[in-house]
């Protein structure tokens, strides 16, 4: 899904760019950003993952913070 999504992101950006901007387009890499989505997008949906994949990523790790403090707050409040 993610690599879909960014896939119809970067044709829309192609098709309405300009022509020198094309080529900067078609040379990105979109590898670590589907990694970075899938990884985050995952997190969220399940947040109990023990899979150790997610676990060793430095970008669970932010967000797993960021909800730890969030609950923090509704217990709080």
């Amino acid at each position: 899904m993610v690599t879909v999504w960014l896939i119809w992101q970067r044709r829309n950006r192609f098709v309405n760019s300009t022509q020198d901007d094309a080529v900067k387009i078609l040379q990105e890499d979109l590898f670590p950003t589907v990694q970075r989505l899938t990884i985050l997008w995952i997190s969220y949906r399940k947040p109990d993952s023990t899979c150790s994949y997610l676990s060793d990523s430095s970008s669970l790790q932010q967000t797993t913070y960021r909800r730890e403090k969030k609950n923090k707050r509704e217990r709080v409040g």
